[in-house]
């Protein structure tokens, strides 16, 4: 029988928040790219003053808003950065208004793990914000907007149960099989099935779609060509998707916006159906084919899970197979987004880094020689400064600076040395970001310097890449991390052994990245070489 009875674990791995989200997924979109939107449209000002809330504990300072409009316009296009300098003024745990509604933002390690593990039922909640109604008649809030409740905690650990089944323990060989399928067929799709080459490519496309079929094959038991054009469209709409949201954002935050465009969350919601219209056939083939025990792929599992529970126990707290299998929105939306993105960055700075690239290069060369065997996951081991790369490159990107937004489910008094009092159902924002680039942590945070993560003796400091917060933290924490780490290392591995990377002749890559819920590397074409110790498939 599948054990529900307990709490989500804080040190679960996925979606992210983050993939570890989200990775990323349509609720972090949903809950910050009205803020991104403002951000950008406005310019930064001069904050004025500050603001208190008088509570039982010590009051929480922040930024002086303006009426209706609130701390907007101080926001910037980066607000993790913005956030960074007003923790600089108030402190790591300080308070904002976007339009009317009052938001606590939570800065630095210690007051995110203060909040999110040791506090971590009183800050485990969702916001109720006017867009999730939409997404309640549409496709269901999934796992990563919905309440903090005891449907909540049964889902995630079906969901979390089914994922682990097919990724651990005897199924990693498994895992890494397919993992590596994928990468072999976009060296093929990239090179056109030639063995030696030097050209310009544009990757991040074909990359995102190969890392979807990763997940895809485990959810569905089906991957896609990388040209397919059903696989082109999903990732056409997960692209447009925060044009499409911003609007919708609007009225999360400014309600009284309906007043004068009652229509306006109208385009929200016919998104939201198209999106779903992706999933639909194969979400109904599962449900009406499943056999009892049935264990083909993630789907299939998480009904089987169902099967083993009290079905009057799910009714109760409104659980049903549909629900279950939502999902699949979820697992999607870390997969193809969070882990491409920070592939790219990671081939960035190799193209920025040629020094850097080369010491890849003669690990690899080091470990492998003239084998001409690919990487596997038993190598990991033997290739720590590669390993420290891809640390490096998770830190220096974060490519999800900004957890979903969470809100308080109870009054609560943060503890750890803060004593401020933060009301029931007030918005948290979480600022991965600023654990990633605190200077008491890392030296010249700003500097990408892999050997930060390496020990004295060469050995990479497993005590140093636990201190990441890439998949998120706590309860809610991304449920895909030990997929993405798997990825990412197969997926770097693999590509570094066959290629040496640049740029155009005459062409830079920039660090500043595109603003966006998943910050993406400028880097949209570049020139790979074949190497001459690449295997051959």
């Amino acid at each position: 029988m599948l054990d529900v009875s307990s709490n989500s674990g804080g040190h679960w791995a996925t979606g992210t928040e983050q993939l570890g989200v989200t990775s990323v997924s349509i609720a972090l979109l949903v809950c910050t790219s009205f803020l991104l939107v403002m951000g950008r449209s406005t310019s930064r000002r001069k904050m004025t003053g500050s603001e208190n809330t008088k509570c039982r504990g010590r009051s929480i300072p922040g930024p002086r808003g303006l009426p209706i409009f609130g701390n907007i316009f101080q926001l910037g296009d980066k607000i993790h950065e913005t956030f960074m300098k007003l923790a600089e003024d108030y402190g790591d745990v300080f308070q904002i208004y976007i339009a009317s509604r009052r938001v606590v933002v939570l800065n630095g390690a210690n007051a995110i793990q203060q909040a999110l593990i040791r506090q971590a039922v009183d800050f485990a909640g969702r916001p109720e914000l006017p867009s999730m109604l939409v997404m309640d008649k549409v496709t269901s809030r999934g796992l990563s907007f919905a309440s903090y409740d005891q449907k909540w905690r049964i889902h995630r650990k079906i969901s979390e149960t089914a994922l682990r089944h097919f990724t651990s323990g005897s199924q990693v060989s498994n895992l890494e099989e397919k993992v590596m399928m994928e990468v072999q067929t976009l060296i093929k799709f990239w090179t056109n099935n030639n063995s030696d080459v030097d050209m310009m490519i544009n990757p991040e496309t074909s990359l995102q779609l190969s890392v979807s079929n990763v997940l895809s094959s485990f959810l569905v038991s089906r991957r896609h060509e990388l040209d397919d054009p059903k696989l082109l469209n999903l990732l056409q709409l997960q692209m447009t998707f925060q044009e499409v949201c911003s609007t919708a954002n609007m009225v999360d935050f400014m309600p009284w916006v309906l007043n004068f465009a009652p229509k306006i969350l109208n385009k929200f919601e016919q998104f939201l159906e198209s999106f779903k219209s992706c999933f639909k056939e194969d979400m109904s083939n599962h449900l009406e084919d499943h056999q009892p025990g049935a264990e083909n792929d993630i789907m299939d599992y998480m009904l089987t899970l169902t099967e083993k529970m009290d079905s009057n126990d799910l009714l109760k707290v409104g659980l049903t197979p549909e629900n279950i299998l939502t999902s699949v929105y979820d697992f999607y939306g870390a997969a193809s987004d969070t882990v491409p993105a920070t592939i790219m960055w990671l081939l960035s700075y190799m193209v920025i880094h040629p020094d850097i690239q080369d010491r890849v290069h003669e690990e690899l060369d080091s470990v492998f020689g003239s084998s001409y065997r690919a990487p596997n996951l038993e190598d990991r081991s033997r290739l720590p400064f590669t390993l420290a790369v891809i640390a490096e490159a998770q830190r220096h990107s974060s490519v999800v600076p900004m957890t979903i937004p969470h809100s308080t489910t109870c009054d609560t008094i943060l503890k750890g040395g803060y004593d401020m009092e933060i009301p029931k159902d007030t918005v948290v924002f979480v600022n991965l970001y600023s654990v990633h680039y605190d200077k008491n942590v890392y030296k010249d945070p700003e500097k990408f310097l892999p050997e930060r993560f390496l020990a004295s003796d060469g050995s990479l400091d497993k005590e140093k890449t636990s201190q990441l917060v890439a998949f998120g933290v706590g309860r809610r924490r991304c449920l895909g991390s030990e997929i993405a780490r798997v990825e990412l290392f197969l997926y770097f591995a693999t590509l570094m052994q066959h290629f040496h990377f640049s740029c155009p002749e005459g062409e830079k890559v920039s660090l500043e990245g595109r603003p966006g819920l998943v910050t993406k590397p400028d880097l949209t074409n570049m020139r790979i070489r074949s190497r001459c110790c690449a295997p051959k498939f």
